[in-house]
């Protein structure tokens, strides 16, 4: 038998260990984050996340987790074995409903290859139609039943006219005037008594030909402790209110009799 020589004996060794080596398998995304603009109108957002089977044994999506019901997922034909060399994407549909602003979804993708799931992103920004400001109506239980003033401003270009609003209290009226016809209302909201507390809101109805922003939603509460204030029942009580202290443990003991 031919000895091996020191030249021979990488490229045998390299060989050996590459017929040793358990075959390899890996689903891989092309990018782990999307982000994306939703248009004022869009009731729906689609993104997707391509993938593609890299190694050289299926792979099989075990679970794909979305921790929002607002948000759906599933990869391409609700396929869930993937073969090496294949390509497809993760699939997502995201409900925009009444969410505004910058808004971060995540889905967590556990497969056959990998010890831990991944993790992909989906980052939003969903523009605001209107400002309004305050966003909540606050009087104090027992208070001057006082008119209050909510502005509200219409941000897109188009106008949108609020054509009324309607309280969830029988005894809270609301009523719109129009600053800026289609750009700018006033909303003024008042109690007719502050004796007892009550939360509530008012439904604002607008004209907007986008179904999710026809109602706007603002509330108001009659409150017994103002805004971030503590509440008294969880206090530890005074000083002057504990309870006489008990009687040391050695005066509680019964006495022991003495043994003669």
């Amino acid at each position: 038998m031919q000895s091996l020589t020191l030249t021979t004996f990488p490229l045998f060794a390299a060989a050996a260990l590459a017929l040793a080596a358990p075959a390899r398998a890996g689903l891989e995304f092309e990018k782990t984050d999307r982000a994306t603009d939703v248009k004022p109108g869009e009731t729906q957002v689609n993104v997707t996340f391509p993938f593609k089977i890299t190694g050289d044994k299926e792979v099989t999506i075990k679970d794909i987790r979305t921790f929002c019901s607002c948000l759906k997922a599933q990869p391409t034909d609700g396929k869930m074995v993937w073969k090496p060399g294949e390509s497809g994407a993760l699939e997502t549909a995201f409900e925009v409903g009444a969410f505004e602003g910058r808004l971060r979804k995540q889905i967590a993708v556990t497969t056959s290859d990998a010890a831990a799931p991944v993790t992909l992103n989906v980052d939003l920004t969903i523009p605001a139609l209107f400002e309004i400001k305050p966003d909540q109506v606050l009087w104090m239980v027992g208070e001057e039943p006082t008119m209050k003033t909510v502005r509200i401003t219409v941000l897109g270009a188009d106008p949108v006219h609020v054509t009324g609003a309607v309280p969830s209290r029988n005894n809270i009226t609301a009523a719109v005037r129009e600053v800026e016809p289609g750009k700018i209302y006033e909303l003024d909201v008042k109690p007719e008594t502050t004796a007892n507390a009550m939360l509530g809101l008012v439904s604002v109805r607008t004209d907007s030909t986008i179904p999710r922003l026809q109602k706007r939603l603002i509330f108001f509460n009659i409150s017994r402790k103002k805004p971030g204030a503590p509440d008294p029942a969880a206090q530890p009580p005074q000083p002057d209110s504990l309870p006489p202290p008990a009687a040391p443990a050695e005066a509680l003991k019964p006495e022991t009799p003495k043994q003669p």
